[in-house]
């Protein structure tokens, strides 16, 4: 197994040099069980003991997609924790909780929605936000493309909500279909997929990872795939996994996202509503709230059929979650009381 298929490059080579010559290899993690860890290592695939880092200051938990240093022994053992690129996070709501990590060494990120039901263009702000915030580049995969009459036009339709960012709509069970994403895994690099629950994350990464056949049917998955105890392949599915792409690359799953939140996220947003802030930009008053004021560029874009109007009510909603996410949790206790004090008394009314 070569590790550059596995996103290993000479930046990380030069880098591990001195863990190497203290007897350490490299190697990738392919999934995390309690106190172990599948890994990718170029003598084939691995369980190792990961050794308890807690007792180290602020020391990050080995996740999915890790590069580590493994030590040799009776179990192997990881004990040295590379440096990250392109991590996915699902930002905490505040109140000191930390980040969760659904996966690192990104280097492209596909934003998976499903066509049917219809696509919900907040949802998919909200998960662009994400990708641009992980520094992973940020792709728009469409899945359940065989349930709609014209899939095309809705992605036509999605691609005005996400400037900058190649839409792909697939029918995920397709091998056919889903190889366009196959240039996302060039050179070894990882393509993450993130999206709510039961958009077909899994499948795609399944569709991916299998071979095919001549007539571009789905063949069983490569056994080397994703490192099982015995060496056989894993499912993708159900929880934080890197998968193996037999052409090189790799697919890094992870769970389905019902919500997330968006601390420290304003810049992501601004780049995933970047036609909304060019707009603003132009504007009259650089405080302008783009409300009734007279010379607001964002207004006249939407008089103007240029922007759609659930465009900028979706940019100000975030904003507005990022600035409650962002206040002490003692002002949010207070605000959110005041609300309530006026919904009773709104009751009281009648």
């Amino acid at each position: 197994m070569s590790l550059a298929e596995l996103g290993w490059d000479d930046e990380r080579d030069r880098a591990f040099a001195a863990l190497r010559n203290a007897g350490r290899t490299p190697a990738r993690v392919a999934r995390v069980d309690r106190g172990t860890a599948l890994l990718y290592a170029a003598a084939g695939p691995v369980r190792a003991r990961i050794v308890d880092g807690r007792h180290r200051s602020a020391a990050p938990a080995v996740v999915t997609g890790d590069w580590v240093a493994l030590r040799a022994g009776e179990p192997p053992t990881v004990d040295v924790l590379l440096d990250r690129r392109g991590t996915v996070r699902r930002p905490a709501s505040g109140g000191g909780v930390p980040d969760q990590v659904l996966g690192t060494n990104i280097d492209v990120l596909a934003v998976v929605e499903a066509l049917d039901p219809a696509p919900e263009a907040l949802r998919v702000g909200r998960l662009l936000t994400l990708a641009w915030q992980s520094g992973a580049v940020p792709v728009l995969v469409l899945t359940m493309a065989d349930r709609v009459a014209d899939p095309a036009a809705v992605a036509r339709q999605l691609a005005d909500d996400a400037p900058g960012v190649p839409v792909h709509p697939v029918d995920a069970t397709d091998p056919a279909q889903v190889a366009v994403l196959r240039r996302y895994l060039s050179g070894g690099r990882t393509l993450g997929l993130v999206g709510a629950p039961g958009v077909g994350k899994s499948l795609l990464a399944a569709t991916l990872a299998a071979t095919a056949t001549t007539d571009g049917r789905a063949a069983t998955t490569d056994s080397r795939a994703t490192p099982d105890d015995d060496g056989r392949a894993a499912t993708p599915g159900g929880g934080r996994v890197l998968v193996r792409v037999p052409s090189g690359g790799c697919v890094l799953d992870t769970p389905g996202l019902a919500g997330t939140g968006l601390l420290g996220a304003a810049e992501a947003v601004d780049r995933t509503f970047a036609d909304v802030v060019a707009l603003a930009a132009e504007c009259r008053f650089p405080d302008c709230a783009h409300l009734t004021e007279p010379g607001c560029a964002v207004l006249a874009a939407i008089d103007d059929g240029v922007l759609p109007a659930q465009r900028l009510a979706n940019w100000q909603r975030l904003g507005r979650e990022i600035d409650w996410e962002t206040r002490p949790q003692e002002a949010r206790i207070a605000s959110a009381a005041r609300w309530e004090q006026r919904r009773a008394q709104r009751r009281a009314r009648g």
